[in-house]
């Protein structure tokens, strides 16, 4: 028997000046440094939350 797993979904994706963090339908968070994300890390803050919007649809 095949067990279907449930793929978690996005509830809300924030970007602040140095974290890149994204809640889950399953209630965990996960939080990545925007080091990680030069070309993100960089950008103005207009065009960050603009990509969280983005992302989050």
């Amino acid at each position: 028997m095949v067990e279907l797993l449930e793929i978690p979904q996005a509830q809300k994706v924030v970007v602040t000046d140095d974290t890149l963090t994204v809640d889950l339908s399953d209630g965990r968070s996960i939080s990545v440094p925007l080091v990680c994300y030069p070309r993100l890390l960089h950008s103005t803050p207009i065009n960050r939350q603009l990509l969280a919007i983005y992302w989050w649809k």
